[in-house]
């Protein structure tokens, strides 16, 4: 670990107004750097009002980049690449998720891309080229003004990410790489340069890469849980369950059910499915004082502007406090939003949503999940399964403490036993390996190793 004898090193974090703010600053990674070190702010040039609150609250120098540094232009070497994993994954039937879809007929060409000895090739000659490609003489420059000689990075696959990762490789600059994202093993699981260390949730995931990464070694990689979930372990709320009960009309008596929403523009209609659901909660609690209240949590990227404050007396939305744009590639939620969204978490009694992360911070914190495969008429829907459907995600579904409710009366029978709290309390996943609440320290402990 870090200690006031170390020779002092500058630390650059790579922000790109995106979700690494979790990791980075809220895990404690952040404070414990600047006890003995530097620590600058590079990011893309953007205006938002939450990443002031952040630069202020942790009083970060920041060095701002013009946007175009991040959307460096891709090679068509990457593409096919991607084409070529894409092509694995309709060959070996890996389900559903995010944007790619193997519903379509297998087609010759995706036994070509998909061939291990040319997926093989693809990768040797793109993680070459790539580099070469993503060389900028005036990055390095600016490292060596600003005495950068330690990189950390959320990710890998952006273009943001693989350009100042490589000009940190190219001017002997040691580069630490989080993985944020579970999805990312599926996604886009190429990474396409050699830095000093990965730090994986477990030793399965590191498996899995060093299977789709042939130029990385076990020595590029440390299995240490994920920082940004360290806040989740024995948490203990900001504000008390009272001040929520003032906040959204919540009686004392009454349950929470968390429903956390899709972004309007992935299923514009979901408020039918939590009219449904709060027409059973009604029928199965007719005595108001008694009856869940169900509260909503808007989607971070749901960028309307929302006049409605609730639907009914026990089904209200909660604060949004996300800035969420697409268009500016903003993801950030307030330093307020943050500590409402873990209570909000701890109070509930059943979380409610569409499969997703939330699922995970729910069982962090040992909440029973339901997932919603029906539409507002009670019956499947095939566009919420592909959600469920994904690859990351299933084997999490085969646990008592998660119900999939292909339809209104499943989504019944599993609310009735998750609020009696008649199901198993069961060991976290081992996706989430070593949770303790000390990811954050071990990945300093790691980087703190290898001395410069």
């Amino acid at each position: 670990m870090q200690n006031s004898k170390d020779k002092q090193r500058t630390f650059a974090f790579i922000f790109q107004c995106s979700i690494e703010y979790r990791s980075l600053l809220l895990s404690g990674l952040y404070k414990e750097l600047i006890k003995y070190h530097k620590v600058i702010l590079i990011m893309r040039e953007c205006s938002s009002k939450n990443l002031d609150e952040y630069s202020a609250y942790y009083k970060i120098n920041t060095y701002k980049f013009d946007k175009k540094y991040f959307l460096h232009p891709m090679l068509k070497i990457e593409n096919l690449v991607l084409a070529s994993r894409k092509a694995r994954h309709r060959i070996k039937k890996i389900g559903n998720f995010g944007y790619f879809s193997n519903d379509r007929a297998l087609k010759w060409t995706d036994y070509i891309l998909g061939n291990n000895f040319v997926f093989r090739i693809l990768n040797a000659f793109a993680v070459k080229k790539i580099h070469k490609h993503y060389v900028r003489k005036d990055i390095q420059s600016i490292y060596q003004t600003l005495n950068i000689t330690d990189v950390i990075l959320c990710g890998y696959s952006n273009a943001g990410n693989k350009l100042f990762a490589i000009n940190a490789i190219e001017s002997n600059i040691n580069v630490w790489i989080t993985l944020n994202n579970w999805k990312d093993l599926y996604v886009n699981n190429f990474i396409p340069f050699v830095p000093n260390k990965i730090f994986s949730w477990n030793n399965t995931m590191t498996r899995e890469y060093l299977k789709r990464n042939m130029h990385l070694t076990q020595k590029n990689f440390s299995a240490i849980g994920n920082p940004a979930f360290d806040r989740f372990y024995k948490y203990k709320p900001n504000f008390s369950r009272s001040y929520y009960e003032n906040k959204y009309g919540i009686q004392s008596k009454q349950s929470i059910i968390l429903y956390t929403l899709l972004a309007p523009d992935v299923y514009s209609e979901e408020l039918e499915i939590v009219k449904l659901i709060g027409n059973v909660i009604k029928r199965n609690y007719p005595d108001k004082n008694n009856r869940p209240f169900l509260l909503l949590r808007r989607n971070p990227m749901d960028e309307e502007t929302l006049n409605e404050k609730k639907i009914d007396d026990d089904i209200v939305f909660a604060e949004h406090y996300f800035e969420g744009s697409k268009e500016k590639a903003i993801f950030i939620q307030s330093i307020e939003g943050e500590s409402e969204w873990l209570d909000l978490i701890y109070y509930s009694d059943i979380v409610v949503n569409v499969a997703s992360t939330v699922t995970l911070e729910a069982l962090m914190m040992k909440k029973p999940v339901i997932n919603i495969e029906f539409n507002g008429n009670g019956d499947n829907e095939p566009l919420l399964k592909k959600f469920t459907e994904a690859p990351f995600y299933t084997p999490l579904l085969n646990r008592p403490d998660i119900k999939v409710c292909r339809n209104i009366r499943e989504f019944e029978s599993a609310f009735c036993i998750f609020i009696a709290k008649k199901h198993i309390q069961v060991p976290l996943p081992n996706l989430l390996g070593n949770f303790d609440g000390n990811a954050s320290k071990r990945l300093l402990e790691k980087i703190f190793e290898d001395k410069l």
